[in-house]
């Protein structure tokens, strides 16, 4: 897929985080309604095998209690309110009570032909969940939405599964100050022939790391280069001249109203 606009894609970061609670229904909303072309989100699995939409392997950020993911079952999940800390720090009174999403219900709220950017995330012990990999595909498969996914993650063994997997699905890696770290400074042949090695299609870079020369040797290996997190129109008109093909915000309401050349 190619932008139909000079400019990159604008994929709302879990939603719309600078804004509202994220990964709940109302930041997906919220981001759509201001035109963004795709949104990202974030896959666990409870203790009893469901994909549950949330960023952290601990619910104590967004949610208050102080426990993981898969201690809990889909229906104690379900108990909780996704944007119960959103409000106790924000001065928004009119965001209601959120349910913490599953996998098929953020599929079926993000209509065609908007990006399903799907990160999936390991365990709090960065140790993979068992058969993530395969239910989150099978969710993708069910609802037909194969060609606008986009499966990421910055574990490159669960990469390497999708590719086994659903090679008909892209697969995106997530990059920054850890990966970078495997290398030489700058040394940027050897990072794009390692990249290019694990057959993906999107390279999503922490900005800090985007260097025009960056961008040009992904691009010459024919690897997407995508900007995160981007929030100001200064920064996205950079990185557009950069000619990066994509970027997640935290903030698509400033984005999409950034004029389009």
């Amino acid at each position: 897929m190619h932008s139909q606009h000079n400019r990159p894609l604008i994929i709302g970061h879990r939603g719309a985080v600078g804004v509202m609670p994220e990964n709940t229904q109302t930041a997906y909303n919220f981001a759509l309604e201001h035109g963004v072309d795709g949104i990202e989100f974030d896959v666990h699995l409870s203790q009893d095998g469901f994909p549950i939409v949330l960023h952290d392997s601990n619910l104590r950020r967004t949610v208050g209690l102080d426990q993981f993911v898969d201690e809990m079952t889909l229906a104690q999940l379900r108990q909780l309110d996704a944007a119960a800390i959103h409000r106790s720090h924000s001065s928004t009174t009119n965001i209601h009570s959120q349910l913490i999403p599953t996998l098929q219900e953020v599929i079926s709220w993000i209509p065609a032909p908007r990006l399903l950017c799907v990160e999936l995330k390991t365990r709090h012990d960065g140790v993979p969940y068992p058969g993530l990999e395969e239910i989150t595909v099978q969710a993708i498969r069910n609802a037909s939405a194969e060609n606008r996914t986009i499966l990421s993650s910055f574990n490159f063994a669960i990469l390497e599964k999708l590719r086994m997997i659903a090679p008909d699905i892209r697969r995106h890696a997530i990059i920054a100050t850890e990966y970078f770290s495997r290398f030489p400074t700058s040394d940027y042949a050897q990072i794009i022939d390692d990249l290019v090695s694990r057959q993906v299609d999107w390279v999503a870079v922490n900005k800090a790391f985007l260097t025009p020369s960056f961008v040009d040797a992904l691009h010459n290996r024919g690897l997407l280069a995508h900007a995160w997190v981007v929030n100001t129109v200064e920064e996205f008109t950079h990185f557009a001249a950069l000619g990066v093909f994509a970027v997640t915000t935290d903030r698509p309401d400033i984005l999409c109203a950034a004029p389009r050349t």
